[in-house]
């Protein structure tokens, strides 16, 4: 059977679901939402939703907060982000982040970089800012280049990476979302209920071209099987997800073949028995061993409470081409937990999971879901060039974190509406040429 639609979004692990729904909503698009999140590895819901959690600013929409809030229920952090350095944990939302603030000028210099950064976002000026924030001392102007490393697709030094991406709104609320794959169904759903052909557990088998333009896909999923034919495409997968799915047709969209990542996020699970003290430890929270270091491996880690059992999932940006090593992966497993012990001395701490990478090969796994990307190798990526095919997913974003995702869908609906507006007025001039008045 064949489908004939608008616009068809290729997606995986909640990209698409809000680009789809607002396309459909506000602007009466014919969307179908093809989701190969089951064909792409043995991922777990908290593998899918990763280490960042939500940042809320004031720009994300309701439809984009009602996206989230649908799929599962979300654990606001009363004190915000929470830096856990040397000297100390550092909140940002906290009773004493007017302390902080008063007294710490890393975080100030912070605080007035976001400020200006979006007073002058898209504008030439923010190279001039760029630029001050790269000639102030790194003891200074750190946490500037933190909050763009933190969430960055691309990778950088500590000090140059304010040159590259957008900034996490590290003094927006902060909520950890509590994702199951019983929610995420809920998300689809919900995404259906906005008028939007949704295809879930899809496998995507094959793929028409016609010169420059993308025609048709064949699909297997639960709803049908069968050619769907669409006017128009966002392809969110990477190259290496796309490769995963259908090698003998990447080179299709991307001539080059896939890009493999540089670094991978990578999620340990230890117990940490707090007790009594549980209250005293926010739910997310990131360790910083010395500022100066790269921001990987074991100098950095961002632990994400879990909800039964007095456990957290300790997230780490690790190497990509190790992440299917058991022997580094367990010598990984032994620094964290020393760290761990030395953070909390008093509390048993002990390993509770490895990674999936531990547990399953690479064709039962597939690509990471949170890659990190050589700046220079995601520039020469090359994706083969359709009139009606816009590419998104993580080598498209800045950012991995939700919020920064939400920004990418946004540029995105303008493009697919010039391009769905542009079409209709082709077609109208053709039909006054082929019926005149």
């Amino acid at each position: 059977m064949s489908t004939q639609k608008d616009l068809i979004i290729v997606s995986a692990f909640g990209r698409g679901q809000w680009l789809a729904s607002e396309l459909s909503r506000q602007y009466n698009i014919n969307v179908s939402l093809v989701d190969v999140s089951d064909q792409l590895g043995r991922w777990s819901a908290e593998d899918w939703e990763g280490p960042f959690g939500l940042l809320q600013t004031e720009e994300l929409t309701q439809t984009q907060l009602g996206r989230l809030s649908h799929e599962d229920y979300s654990d606001r952090n009363s004190r915000g982000l929470t830096l856990w350095l040397k000297s100390g944990p550092v909140d940002f939302m906290g009773p004493i982040t007017q302390v902080w603030l008063d007294t710490d000028g890393p975080m100030q210099f912070l605080k007035d970089y976001l400020v200006a950064w979006e007073i002058h976002r898209g504008k030439n000026t923010l190279k001039n800012l760029t630029r001050q924030v790269v000639q102030e001392p790194f003891n200074k102007s750190w946490m500037v280049h933190l909050a763009h490393q933190l969430a960055s697709t691309s990778f950088s030094d500590n000090a140059h990476a304010v040159l590259s991406g957008s900034p996490l709104p590290m003094f927006s609320s902060l909520y950890t979302r509590r994702s199951t794959r019983k929610g995420y169904s809920k998300s689809l759903e919900w995404c259906a209920s906005k008028g939007v052909d949704v295809l879930s557990r899809a496998r995507v088998l094959d793929l028409e071209l016609e010169s420059s333009y993308l025609r048709s896909l064949e699909v297997q999923a639960d709803e049908r099987s069968g050619a769907l034919r669409g006017d128009q495409w966002v392809w969110m997968l990477s190259s290496l997800e796309t490769h995963f799915i259908m090698r003998d047709k990447v080179q299709n969209l991307f001539p080059k073949g896939p890009l493999e990542p540089q670094w991978t996020w990578l999620r340990y699970r230890f117990n940490i028995d707090l007790s009594a003290y549980e209250g005293a430890v926010p739910g997310h929270f990131i360790m910083i061993k010395d500022n100066h270091l790269p921001w990987t491996h074991d100098n950095l880690l961002v632990a994400v409470s879990v909800v039964t059992g007095g456990a957290f999932d300790i997230w780490s940006r690790f190497p990509y081409h190790q992440r299917f090593q058991r022997s580094s992966l367990n010598q990984y497993a032994t620094e964290i937990e020393e760290i761990l012990k030395d953070r909390f001395p008093n509390f048993p701490v002990s390993l509770a999971s490895q990674p999936q990478e531990y547990e399953y090969e690479y064709d039962q796994l597939g690509p990471s879901v949170h890659p990190v990307y050589d700046r220079l190798s995601l520039g020469n990526l090359q994706k083969k060039k359709f009139h009606n095919v816009l590419y998104g997913g993580p080598e498209t974003w800045d950012r991995l974190d939700w919020t920064g995702r939400f920004q990418h869908d946004v540029s995105q609906i303008i493009k697919v509406m010039n391009y769905y507006n542009a079409l209709k007025k082709k077609e109208k001039v053709s039909d006054s040429e082929i019926h005149p008045s």
